[in-house]
Protein backbone atom coordinates (compact mmCIF):
# COMPACT_ATOMS: atom_id res chain seq x y z
CA UNK A 1 0.00 0.00 0.00
CA UNK A 2 1.14 3.20 -0.91
CA UNK A 3 0.41 6.31 1.81
CA UNK A 4 0.72 10.00 0.09
CA UNK A 5 -1.56 11.89 2.19
CA UNK A 6 -2.05 15.87 1.12
CA UNK A 7 -1.22 17.82 3.47
CA UNK A 8 1.35 16.10 4.97
CA UNK A 9 1.20 17.02 8.20
CA UNK A 10 1.67 13.88 10.17
CA UNK A 11 -1.46 14.32 11.77
CA UNK A 12 -3.72 12.20 8.76
CA UNK A 13 -0.63 9.93 8.52
CA UNK A 14 -0.85 8.71 12.41
CA UNK A 15 -5.02 8.83 11.78
CA UNK A 16 -4.48 6.35 8.79
CA UNK A 17 -1.94 4.10 10.57
CA UNK A 18 -4.46 3.94 13.87
CA UNK A 19 -6.74 2.62 11.78
CA UNK A 20 -4.77 0.13 9.75
CA UNK A 21 -3.62 -1.23 13.52
CA UNK A 22 -7.32 -1.33 14.44
CA UNK A 23 -7.99 -3.72 11.61
CA UNK A 24 -5.08 -5.81 12.44
CA UNK A 25 -3.68 -5.25 8.86
CA UNK A 26 -0.59 -7.00 7.96
CA UNK A 27 1.91 -5.88 4.49
CA UNK A 28 4.00 -3.49 3.88
CA UNK A 29 3.06 0.83 3.80
CA UNK A 30 5.24 3.04 1.05
CA UNK A 31 5.53 6.01 3.03
CA UNK A 32 6.13 9.43 0.99
CA UNK A 33 7.55 12.67 1.97
CA UNK A 34 8.38 11.27 6.00
CA UNK A 35 11.28 14.38 5.92
CA UNK A 36 9.66 17.30 4.06
CA UNK A 37 8.86 18.86 7.72
CA UNK A 38 8.65 18.75 11.41
CA UNK A 39 5.32 17.14 11.64
CA UNK A 40 6.07 14.32 9.43
CA UNK A 41 9.57 13.87 11.12
CA UNK A 42 7.26 13.70 14.20
CA UNK A 43 5.21 11.25 12.63
CA UNK A 44 7.87 8.99 11.19
CA UNK A 45 9.48 8.96 14.30
CA UNK A 46 6.95 8.03 16.66
CA UNK A 47 6.01 4.67 14.39
CA UNK A 48 6.26 1.51 17.00
CA UNK A 49 6.38 -0.53 13.97
CA UNK A 50 9.11 -2.20 12.17
CA UNK A 51 10.37 0.35 9.55
CA UNK A 52 12.85 1.57 7.13
CA UNK A 53 14.07 4.71 5.82
CA UNK A 54 14.77 4.36 2.27
CA UNK A 55 15.10 8.18 1.39
CA UNK A 56 18.75 7.26 0.28
CA UNK A 57 17.47 5.38 -2.82
CA UNK A 58 13.81 6.84 -2.77
CA UNK A 59 11.87 10.59 -3.17
CA UNK A 60 13.92 13.67 -3.53
CA UNK A 61 13.20 16.59 -5.47
CA UNK A 62 15.38 17.77 -8.24
CA UNK A 63 16.52 21.18 -6.22
CA UNK A 64 18.61 18.17 -3.90
CA UNK A 65 16.25 18.33 -0.45
CA UNK A 66 15.59 14.94 0.49
CA UNK A 67 11.92 14.17 1.12
CA UNK A 68 11.57 10.64 1.99
CA UNK A 69 10.71 7.80 1.40
CA UNK A 70 9.85 4.93 3.98
CA UNK A 71 8.66 1.33 4.40
CA UNK A 72 6.47 -0.11 7.35
CA UNK A 73 6.16 -3.17 8.47
CA UNK A 74 2.31 -4.73 10.19
CA UNK A 75 3.65 -8.54 10.93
Amino acid sequence: MYLDIDPHDGIQEMIFLDMLRKIKYKGLIMCDDIHINSGMEVFWSNITEEKFDLSHIGHCHPNGQIYGTGLIVFK
